[in-house]
């Protein structure tokens, strides 16, 4: 199943990203359906995800269909992977991304600190998240220090080939949502989004994607085709999605 999730909450910053589930959809041929929201409105407008996606997680359970939720900027993930762990019994919570995203939380989680919001709205730890920047400037020290205070492990881009074994194991035996910001890739094969980072993950990522089996969501965030080469960056989605 196909959802697109055209919100942004990324305070101006992530403008652009709210045109990539149609465009994604439309160019890849895939059929899917839409939450419709209101970006003018945050509080309307996450409520209105976080509502949809407990009523097609409910509905889905019996389907045993991967969910692929379409964004949109990193903050969709905060009401989307809030309902998903209101309706798993293991989960786990998987995030391929270049930066933490653990800063401290506004009111309504914006893509650079909802996952810090989930924590502790949830009281929820069991996190992984792979493909971090070691030295980038977008990555603040507080933000790694939260995730060692909060037993959320991290494996940097760096180290991703002698640790990817590491990713498997962590997805053992759990209900898995995978939050996957397109800027995980170095930026020689993305850089349609907003914050494109060297010194990133290529495409053995995708090969590491395919041996894990028990995915139950996935959300793709901040591709933004109003920049860079949103053709290059859409071969890699499609891959992302499992289509070849």
């Amino acid at each position: 199943m196909i959802v697109q999730v055209p919100a942004i909450n990324g305070l101006g910053i992530t403008n652009g990203c709210e045109s990539a589930p149609k465009l994604i959809c439309d160019s890849l041929n895939l059929e899917s359906k839409s939450i419709l929201v209101d970006n003018g409105n945050v509080d309307e407008q996450q409520e209105k995800i976080y509502s949809e996606a407990m009523r097609i997680l409910k509905s889905n359970k019996s389907e045993n269909d991967k969910i692929n939720f379409i964004g949109g900027d990193h903050s969709i993930s905060f009401p989307l992977c809030k309902a998903f762990l209101e309706n798993s019994e293991n989960p786990g919570v998987l995030v391929f991304d270049a930066h933490p995203d653990l800063m401290e939380p506004m009111q309504n989680p914006t893509h650079e600190e909802w996952l810090r919001a989930l924590v502790e709205s949830k009281n929820f730890h069991d996190i992984l998240v792979v493909g971090i920047r070691r030295n980038s400037e977008n990555v603040d020290k507080r933000e790694v220090d939260f995730a060692k205070e909060n037993s959320i492990k991290l494996i940097y881009a760096d180290e991703f080939d002698k640790r990817k074994e590491e990713v498997l194991s962590f997805c053992k035996g759990k209900q898995i949502y995978i939050s996957f910001d397109i800027d995980v890739f170095d930026e020689a094969l993305v850089d349609s989004t907003g914050f494109p980072e060297s010194n990133g993950l290529g495409e053995n990522l995708i090969d590491l994607m395919k041996k894990i089996k028990n995915v139950n969501v996935l959300d793709l965030v901040e591709v933004d085709p109003t920049k860079g080469d949103f053709e290059k960056t859409l071969s890699i989605v499609r891959r992302i999605l499992w289509k070849k």
